[in-house]
Parts: structure tokens; C-alpha cells; sequence
């Protein structure tokens, strides 16, 4: 059983690096301690460009960003007749809790507006479009900092 988890260990290890040699963040330099090159009688050194991996991952960054952006719009379009709903509800809301109710009548009339104007369904579906918004503009946020984390290590012409 472990040898079988080492073995699929090591494929792991042989699938990633392949997929960084595919994306030539690594070079590879054979040296041969003979003149036939075999694989036995070979060492292989490896180096990685970093300044060229750096501009692979902020073109990555960038397009990441974008793919971000262009959901939070197909989001918002598919969602617009929940958020044209909502944003005929909030001023109506507004003026109840600016009014000189008590706090109860003004929780009443709010839940009764919310309700009438936003059945069960739609506010179900408005809550999930905020809480996949929130977390777009997340991840948004976080690619931007890595992404200027990374032009600044550019920008610095550090190796």
C-alpha cells in the first residue's frame, strides 16, 4: 500500500514537472560524464529563469483578472431583474427607517415591502448573487496584490 502511494507520489512529482517544462519556466542542460549520453552515465541540470516565470504568472494574473471581471458582468446580467427589484425596494425601506415609527412598526413595514416587492424565490436568489459577488471581488482584490506584487518584483530588475 505504500509503495503504491509512493509510486503515484513520484508520478505527481513527474506530471508537475512536465507541466513546467511545457510552459518553459525550466531549462534543462544534459551533461554527459561519457561521450554516448546515456541516460545512466548523464546528469541533468535544471534551472529556472526567474524573471521569465514572473512574466508567465502576471500574464497568467492578468487574464485571471479579466475572466473575474467579465463573470461579475454576466452575473450582474443575468441577475437584473432581481437587483432592478431590490433597487426599487431600498428607497422605499429608506424612507420607513427614516420615519418617527417605533422600531417594531418600522420592522413590520419593512419585512411586509421587502416580502411584497421580493418574493421568498428572488431574495434567495439576490442573497446568492451578493454572496458570489462578494466573493468575485475577493479574489478580485487578491489577484490585483499579487499582480502588483509581481510587477514590482519586475520593476525592481532583481534575478
Amino acid at each position: 500500500m505504500e509503495y503504491e502511494y509512493l509510486l503515484a507520489w513520484i508520478d505527481d512529482r513527474t506530471e508537475a514537472r512536465c507541466r513546467i517544462c511545457d510552459r518553459e519556466w525550466k531549462e534543462t542542460v544534459p551533461v554527459g560524464r561519457t561521450n554516448d549520453f546515456q541516460p545512466a552515465r548523464t546528469f541533468y541540470l535544471y534551472h529556472v529563469d526567474l524573471p521569465r516565470t514572473v512574466r508567465g504568472l502576471v500574464e497568467y494574473t492578468c487574464k485571471l483578472v479579466r475572466n473575474l471581471v467579465l463573470r461579475q458582468r454576466h452575473g450582474r446580467s443575468d441577475n437584473k431583474a432581481v437587483l432592478d427589484k431590490d433597487a426599487a425596494v431600498q428607497p422605499i425601506v429608506e424612507n420607513i427607517r427614516s420615519s418617527d415609527l417605533d422600531e417594531a412598526s418600522k420592522l413590520a413595514q419593512i419585512a411586509e415591502v421587502e416580502e411584497m416587492y421580493l418574493p421568498g424565490p428572488d431574495r434567495a436568489q439576490l442573497n446568492r448573487f451578493r454572496k458570489a459577488q462578494a466573493a468575485l471581488l475577493a479574489a478580485q482584490d487578491q489577484s490585483i496584490r499579487v499582480l502588483l506584487i509581481f510587477k514590482l518584483f519586475l520593476a525592481s530588475g532583481q534575478t
